[in-house]
């Protein structure tokens, strides 16, 4: 089958040539055996650059990095980490560290350990390999996790531009996590449109059961077509939503989904649905009674009522409720 648009626009050195022993129970062999028969991937990697000033190159133990406190592409597949994985062992001719071309970039932290800036992929993918357990890097001094997250941002948009869908679950996570303290402030330092900021942060609000649906697909669901879920979560019900999110997956154009949410929408709002009628009757000159085919209802001023108006009052309530109900039975 062949996917549609997504739904919505979206605005150094080799290593040493030793090879490590395994260090985990998948062998080198396990990994390598059916390399002729894989069919070629892209590069894993861009031309190698050498460090600017301020920076330095180094292989550190893998150990001693952690990944990102929040991470600028949310959702990272397993099919590309293995993907990578093979090109490293390709590349490097049975060597990983070999094969990878280029660094990982991280930034060195006070307590001696480092975090991942921009290659969270690469460094996946060498510990999925498990026959080596250090990893090429460009190492940046200490920052904070606002100049982190910004420099890791505009490397993954310029290396592969992000899904909506990893930008608003990635924005989502670095305002909870205090990295950005307002849409504002994101909007400032990535210079990301607000209103966009906006739109896609609305995957965050989304129920865990459309997440799993969009997330093996996220390339499909931009930021209409989020809004249009989220439209239809909040007033037509779980359901619908999940029933349009799985129809995207099946192929359902931009179109196709304006329309059913336009449909529901309406519908679940009351528009297009014909009124009950309401009407209203004067009782005996002190209220009125309101009905229609569904209730009725009696209001009195009691102040000046006569003696004899209680019995006048219920006559003209009784017959006032039974000409309506003689109607209604008329009509069906």
């Amino acid at each position: 089958m062949t996917r549609g648009r997504p739904l919505g626009v979206d605005q150094f050195q080799r290593g040493p040539s030793r090879l490590p022993k395994p260090s985990g129970s998948v062998s080198l062999e396990d990994l390598v055996r059916n390399f002729d028969e894989q069919a070629p991937s892209p590069a894993p990697d861009s031309p190698a650059k050498l460090p600017t000033q301020g920076e330095s190159f180094d292989i550190l133990s893998m150990e001693l990095i952690d990944e990102p406190k929040v991470r600028p592409r949310w959702h990272y597949s397993t099919t590309d980490v293995e993907r990578m994985a093979l090109d490293f062992l390709r590349v490097g001719d049975g060597n990983p560290l070999n094969g990878q071309i280029t660094p990982i970039t991280v930034f060195a932290k006070p307590d001696g350990r480092y975090e991942v800036i921009d290659g969270l992929t690469r460094l996946k993918a060498m510990r999925s390999i498990q026959v080596t357990d250090t990893i090429k890097a460009v190492i940046k001094p200490a920052m904070s996790a606002a100049d982190a997250y910004r420099m890791g941002f505009d490397a993954n948009e310029a290396r592969t531009s992000m899904s909506d869908y990893d930008r608003g679950m990635s924005f989502h996570a670095a305002l909870e996590q205090g990295v950005f303290a307002s849409q504002d402030e994101i909007a400032q330092s990535l210079g990301v449109n607000k209103s966009l900021i906006s739109m896609v942060l609305k995957f965050s609000k989304l129920d865990v059961s459309l997440l799993e649906i969009i997330e093996s697909n996220k390339t499909l669901f931009g930021s209409t077509a989020v809004d249009r879920i989220h439209a239809l979560q909040e007033r037509a019900g779980l359901d619908k939503a999940k029933f349009a999110a799985t129809k995207i997956t099946e192929g359902w154009s931009q179109q196709k989904l304006r329309e059913y949410a336009t449909k529901q929408l309406e519908h679940s709002s009351g528009k297009g649905r014909k009124r009950a009628s309401s009407n209203s009757r004067p009782i005996a000159g002190v209220g009125k009674i309101k009905f229609n085919d569904k209730a009725f209802s009696v209001a009195l001023d009691l102040t000046n009522l006569p003696a004899d108006g209680i019995a006048r009052m219920a006559e003209e309530v009784e017959r006032v409720l039974l000409n309506h109900l003689s109607q209604m039975r008329d009509t069906d």
